[in-house]
């Protein structure tokens, strides 16, 4: 949006250090402070509660896996021995189905963001506190769809490692904790046990063999209709290799299609059987510069913020949740979790 002013103002805001704000640099403000900001240069941030939101979800998730499937299968990365349940786009249905059995016909439309601000400090007050006040506990017996409402929270590293997007936030478990206090490292990490490939990898393989010998068997016959062409039955031949050329170009779409899905994770299958249990995930992360440390904005479900505080009660570890970059690495971080503020 442009402003126009006189020249005087602009001068007098010109002598006083003012300067114009962009989109980037109003979205690295937002993100500095931890709040919410609605929109930014490439979208990433949008709600996933709205149609831009999800529109440019489905955008972005069409380039990056037509992007993964340029790469030879050598140089691809393998999100089925990573354990990434959402590879391009997280699936927000799914995440709001894995605390609530009941809402399992639930979609990605049905899910809101909360954005009452009362509700939002009483939580942030109870994430802090380590249990949930009276007015929080009287707002959530009156709350509609519950089990549909997602809340954005900022992550903040203790140690090293780093927050990308798409990384899952997990609830750490007491053994956990045990861990971390016989720990001498600031930066102890916890690793996944990774995907078994084996099975997907044969399947892989006999696929590309009997895709590779349809299409030499193909060639091949066409090269011999194409040796007895004549001039009586020249048209003949042409049809019968142009009839050839369509089933090859069919074969290779459903080929493309196949291996597609034997590349990428069951998403339910993998949410289920994580060591630990999933609340939601980040959808931006990067160097947060007013704390030197590596932070992330994303989403949690309310049920699984709720989750936290029933089964993290120590005092010593007040807000502490773990954070896996699912699509890069297997191990597991150290991460305080707070309530962001709207902007």
């Amino acid at each position: 949006m442009d402003c126009v002013v006189s020249n005087n103002t602009y001068l007098h805001s010109d002598s006083r250090c003012v300067r114009a704000l962009g989109f980037r640099d109003a979205f690295h403000y937002e993100f500095e402070s931890g709040t919410i900001h609605a929109s930014n240069e490439d979208g990433s941030m949008l709600p996933p509660d709205s149609k831009a939101g999800q529109l440019d979800a489905v955008n972005r998730q069409t380039s990056a896996e037509t992007n993964y499937f340029k790469y030879p299968p050598a140089k691809r990365v393998n999100f089925i021995k990573l354990r990434c349940p959402f590879p391009f786009k997280v699936d927000w249905g799914k995440v709001l189905c894995l605390n609530e059995p009941e809402a399992e016909d639930k979609s990605v439309e049905q899910c809101f963001v909360l954005r009452d601000i009362q509700f939002l400090s009483e939580l942030r007050r109870s994430i802090i506190q380590q249990k949930i006040s009276e007015d929080l506990s009287k707002k959530l017996s009156t709350m509609c769809h519950k089990n549909q409402c997602l809340v954005g929270v900022k992550l903040t590293i203790q140690g090293k490692g780093l927050v990308e997007e798409g990384a899952v936030i997990c609830i750490p478990t007491s053994s956990d904790f045990s861990l971390l206090s016989s720990s001498k490292k600031s930066d102890y990490e916890l690793i996944q046990k990774p995907g078994d490939d084996t099975n997907l990898h044969n399947l892989r393989h006999e696929l590309r063999k009997k895709h590779s010998e349809f299409l030499s068997t193909a060639r091949n016959q066409r090269k011999r209709w194409k040796k007895r062409i004549t001039t009586r039955n020249e048209n003949k031949i042409h049809e019968q290799v142009k009839y050839f050329k369509e089933a090859s170009q069919l074969a290779c779409d459903l080929y493309d299609n196949e291996m597609k899905k034997l590349w990428l994770p069951d998403a339910s299958d993998v949410l289920s059987t994580m060591d630990h249990a999933p609340i939601g995930f980040v959808e931006y992360g990067a160097e947060c510069y007013s704390l030197g440390k590596q932070s992330g904005l994303g989403y949690c479900t309310l049920n699984g913020l709720l989750k936290l505080f029933e089964e993290v009660r120590e005092s010593k570890y007040q807000g502490l949740v773990l954070v896996r970059c699912t699509r890069s690495s297997l191990a597991y971080r150290f991460a305080r979790i707070q309530v962001c503020e709207l902007s």
